[in-house]
């Protein structure tokens, strides 16, 4: 089996990767030896995004290539520049005849996307299709160090390389053939693709170039040979120089030529995809034969202003076809775009993936990396919109923002989402939701650091997932009163961090969150930490905790085999004068009376008083305040009875109503039967 019979059952085949996979056993059974050629995985989805772009028309060929195609070992690289449309207009039938993508370059270097792109591919052999004069040799020693070979086809001129590049082609039983720029035979290269025929350049003396002339002398079976473009630019003399059935076709403009072929060629187009290529910019056309070739699909050529065949489009176009342009917005405008196809149209947008980044530093660039917006057609069909830079306003990092909103325009139809652009505070990064911030990230040298209770005037409640991640040089962390949260891998890394202060209000520590913290020898949760990651992973193996018994810290250093050092209980009483009853035993109802030295309100209690359970579940009794002697009392009601276990009653941060602190932190272990 020949790899041109593999490549033609590839394009047959619904399944292509199980079919390569059964031709190549059946070969190396058959004692075929080594398979060569364009082995290739192609992206048969039959939904194509309405825009395919990239930042210039090199990009674009990557968008391209990666939406055609998942695995290809062979692809074509040609040039990019307009000087050069003639050479690479023969190199996308190249690439359509071997079902491989084609990238563009602009000569001098190869644009990162495209090269990753390349490799992502799995490309080894590479055909350039153009000389060093125009494709430097530094390209192709980029290339080789990849380890992909290159393979050059190309000739002394536009029509030798012609030549060249049809050579690879064969057998073929058509030919075609343009002049000029070879603007007019852009009409034509999806289809010159599909059909396998190579493109042969000729000038406008009115004779052949020798080259393309000699070589078609050689050929057989050649049954039409078509001409693109008028007799200004393949004069008549030639059709009397070429095999077959001679066709042309033209207009008065590049754009009326394109309709002529469309029309021509009627029979050998699939209407279900439609391309839309500007005929003055040129390179994302020339990029996007090949995939329009492999859905037999016309690529239909515009001014940038508006497409001179869109009525005998709409009438070929059904509800189900789809219309995709090549190239930016500056390349087919929204407007241009929505010139056809208007039977199924865009009836709304969501946004169905945010932005990976919704927070921004101040002077950062916009980032829609992650952001999929979803468009709903006429039809109720759905896919998956292109949206670049250009579809996205009201970006401004130059100042600080809390709710900034961006929206996102799909053919006049907006979605809108919000971002924050927040100022750096010291070596701090964060966010700010509902007006409390989250750390995010540290950019400081390290040693001993105290986090501020308040960034940009909003309170500091949560150290975000990674904020100080693999940061070496941490020595000590104090974390201000108020903060709530330690997310996932906040410390990971921090193999110098021996010293680190968790306050009261700390309640739940994330997954990895001291990972590999090597330095940290203790670290102390206190009662209301009612939540660790359940990993062996979240605290560092050799690091022993400190913490209350009964407890989540408890619980956690148990279940893990880590050393565990219980909080005394002896309960300072300073400010409160007695607690009854005083018995650690009580029943599942009882009443506790705190006597305070001093005066305080209901309203400044709330939340002060709360019993804990052994898993360190917080509930919330009922308390009355009252005066006896010109001294507060508090009676402690539970709002239920309480089942047997061991529990804990908390009385943290009572001031009186001056504002007097009477107690930090009283609390009282009990048990009921």
């Amino acid at each position: 089996m020949k790899v041109g019979d593999i490549v033609r059952l590839l394009k047959n085949s619904k399944n292509k990767l199980f079919l390569v996979s059964i031709i190549i056993m059946t070969i190396l059974l058959s004692g075929g030896g080594t398979v060569y050629g364009a082995v290739i995985e192609v992206n048969n989805s039959t939904i194509l995004p309405n825009r395919l772009a990239g930042m210039n028309g090199y990009q674009t060929s990557a968008q391209i290539a990666d939406q055609g195609w998942t695995t290809s070992r062979e692809a074509v690289l040609a040039s990019g520049l307009q000087n050069s449309t003639v050479e690479t207009l023969a190199a996308g039938a190249l690439a359509s005849k071997k079902n491989i993508p084609m990238f563009l370059t602009d000569g001098v270097s190869i644009d990162p996307y495209v090269l990753n792109e390349i490799v992502k591919l799995g490309v080894f052999k590479v055909y350039v299709t153009s000389g060093t004069a125009v494709i430097q040799q530094s390209v192709l020693d980029v290339l080789t160090r990849k380890g992909i070979e290159c393979i050059s086809v190309y000739g002394i001129d536009a029509a030798s390389t012609t030549v060249e590049i049809a050579k690879q082609m064969a057998p073929f039983t058509g030919i075609v053939v343009t002049g000029g720029i070879g603007r007019d035979a852009l009409s034509v290269a999806s289809i010159a693709g599909s059909k396998g025929f190579p493109i042969l350049y000729t000038d406008s003396s009115g004779a052949l170039p020798t080259s393309v002339a000699n070589y078609i002398k050689g050929l057989h079976d050649i049954t039409n040979s078509y001409i693109i473009g008028g007799t200004a630019i393949v004069q008549s003399p030639i059709t009397t120089m070429l095999p077959g059935m001679i066709v042309r076709y033209a207009g008065t403009t590049s754009y009326e030529t394109n309709l002529n072929v469309l029309r021509g060629f009627d029979s050998d187009l699939n209407w279900g995809h439609v391309f839309i290529a500007n005929g003055q910019t040129l390179a994302e056309a020339l990029a996007g034969a090949p995939l329009a070739a492999m859905f037999k699909a016309p690529i239909v050529l515009t001014d940038g202003i508006s497409i001179a065949g869109a009525d005998y489009v709409d009438s070929k176009i059904t509800t189900r076809s789809i219309v995709t342009a090549l190239g930016g917005t500056a390349i087919v405008s929204e407007a241009v775009l929505h010139q056809i196809g208007t039977t199924n149209p865009l009836q709304s947008i969501d946004i169905t993936t945010p932005a990976t980044k919704l927070s921004y530093s101040i002077g950062d660039k916009l980032d829609i990396t992650g952001l999929v917006v979803t468009g709903t057609y006429n039809d109720g069909s759905t896919k998956k919109e292109i949206i670049t830079a250009e579809n996205v306003t009201g970006f401004n990092s130059s100042t600080a923002a809390i709710d900034q909103v961006l929206t996102i325009n799909v053919g006049g139809l907006i979605v809108t989402y919000k971002v924050q652009i927040v100022p750096q505070y010291g070596p701090f990064t964060y966010t700010v939701t509902g007006g409390k911030a989250q750390i995010t990230g540290y950019t400081g040298a390290g040693g001993d650091v105290t986090i501020p209770s308040t960034l940009g005037g909003y309170p500091v409640i949560s150290i975000g997932t990674g904020a100080f991640g693999n940061c070496s040089g941490l020595a000590s962390i104090s974390i201000p009163k108020g903060v709530t949260d330690i997310g996932g891998q906040a410390f990971i890394g921090c193999t110098d961090l021996t010293s680190i202060s968790i306050p009261q209000e700390v309640t739940s520590i994330g997954e990895q969150a001291f990972r590999d913290c090597f330095g940290l020898t203790t670290i102390k949760f206190n009662s209301s930490t009612t939540a660790i990651f359940d990993s062996a992973e979240t605290i560092q193996a050799t690091t022993k905790i400190i913490g209350y018994d009964p407890s989540t810290a408890k619980d956690y250093a148990t279940k893990y085999n880590m050393a565990f050092e219980v909080v005394s209980y002896s309960p300072d009483t300073s400010g409160v004068i007695e607690i009854k009853p005083a018995s650690s035993i009580v029943n599942s109802s009882k009443v506790w009376t705190i006597k305070l030295n001093g005066l305080v309100n209901e309203a400044s209690i709330k939340d002060k008083i709360y019993i804990t359970n052994s898993q360190g579940i917080k509930q919330m009794p009922t308390c009355t305040v009252s005066t006896v002697n010109g001294l507060s009392q508090i009676k402690v009601k539970p709002d239920q009875n309480y089942t047997p276990g061991d529990y804990m009653l908390w009385v943290r941060d009572i001031e009186t109503v001056k504002g007097t602190k009477l107690k930090s932190q009283v609390y009282l272990k009990f048990t009921v039967l």
